[in-house]
């Protein structure tokens, strides 16, 4: 009995149950592989975000195409479609952590639940066929779990906050709806070398902002990480709490941005790291930003390594971007290489220097 892998967001899986647990949806790019599916054939769930295996489903149907809101409520791109029913649908609280059942997993074998774990064995895609140990090991865990004898695995705060999705912050227009977005396992998918490679960047531009005369933020799941980096260089001008007047949603929205330059209570640049995986996330952070605190002018800049200024750019000119209250965000972002950061934490007299020095080195590449 073939099993594949399928993948949902907290958002998703929420919008599955709402609608009654009868479709599973794929982006296009899966239409070849869904092409080989036959009914009987099993989906197995995982939770990205909370990295928990959380149901397994029964084919019904071959694919087909459907465009009509179901996961999504606007451009749903998961229109590759089959019907299903459930064979095991787990509450999240009872969803199986992959830690917990790293060793029963043939597909985890050898491999250390280090980060980049999610890249190694394969779970960073819709779609992969399963192996038959991997398949029989997990619906059987997951038939288990669903029984009087499962057991709970209370969420953490983090993990609380990524199954919300979704909260309400004050705007100056009043109360709004925003999306904070969850790093999909970005503690987990990124292979380790270009995690690494972003790490130092974000521990350059600290080390350049405090060179500078700011205070520096860098985000919490990261803080540690950069300052070994840096060998504890500046600790006393990382600030553990950012100086702003606002609701407990819009300060933790702000607070995931990769590294934010701060002086008194006025934050004065932010930057936004990408890698090979998160480049639409961090740019919308962004623009959370921007619509959160309308009343500064914040100078923000995407920094990419230069294979992916293309990429960036495409992201950064979507429409959700592109028509915001505030003009396009395209206007007052730019672009500012790994490279260049290099050569800016080089220069010898960055402390007699002014912050417009970054000028000479990002490109408004975005017009």
């Amino acid at each position: 009995m073939p099993a594949y892998l399928d993948l949902f967001t907290p958002e998703t899986w929420q919008a599955f149950l709402k609608r009654g647990c009868d479709v599973s949806g794929f982006r296009v790019w899966g239409r070849i592989i869904a092409s080989k599916i036959k009914p009987n054939d099993v989906f197995i769930c995982y939770l990205v975000g909370l990295s928990r295996w959380i149901g397994a489903l029964r084919v019904l149907s071959n694919a087909y195409e459907d465009s009509a809101p179901y996961f999504v409520e606007q451009a749903d791109p998961f229109v590759i479609r089959f019907k299903v029913e459930p064979i095991v649908v787990l509450d999240p609280v009872r969803a199986i952590p992959i830690r917990d059942i790293w060793d029963k997993l043939p597909m985890c074998k050898g491999v250390r639940q280090t980060a980049g774990f999610t890249y190694k064995v394969g779970l960073q895609r819709s779609l992969k066929e399963l192996s038959d140990g991997d398949s029989n090991a997990l619906l059987g865990l997951l038939k288990q779990q669903a029984t009087k004898t499962g057991i709970d695995y209370p969420l953490t705060s983090q993990e609380q906050k990524r199954l919300e999705g979704k909260r309400t912050v004050t705007t100056q227009t009043g109360p709004a709806p925003v999306e904070i977005p969850t790093e999909e396992d970005a503690d987990t998918t990124e292979a380790v070398p270009e995690r690494h490679r972003s790490l130092m960047v974000q521990a350059n531009l600290a080390k350049i902002g405090i060179q500078l005369g700011f205070k520096v933020w860098v985000a919490a799941s990261d803080r540690t990480a950069v300052l070994s980096i840096l060998k504890q260089e500046g600790k006393d001008h990382f600030l553990s709490k950012l100086p702003l007047n606002a609701d407990e949603n819009t300060i933790d929205t702000v607070e995931r941005i990769d590294v934010l330059w701060v002086r008194g209570r006025t934050i004065a640049r932010a930057f936004e790291v990408e890698n090979k995986t998160a480049v639409y996330s961090g740019i919308l952070r962004m623009a959370d930003l921007i619509a959160l605190q309308p009343q500064f002018q914040i100078k923000l800049h995407i920094v990419a390594p230069e294979d992916r200024k293309d990429k960036v750019r495409q992201e950064i000119l979507r429409p959700v971007f592109t028509y915001m209250e505030g003009g396009p965000l395209a206007k007052i972002c730019t672009y500012l290489s790994y490279d260049a950061v290099e050569e800016l934490v080089a220069k010898k007299d960055l402390q007699f220097l002014k912050d417009t020095i970054i000028e000479e080195y990002y490109e408004e590449v975005f017009e």
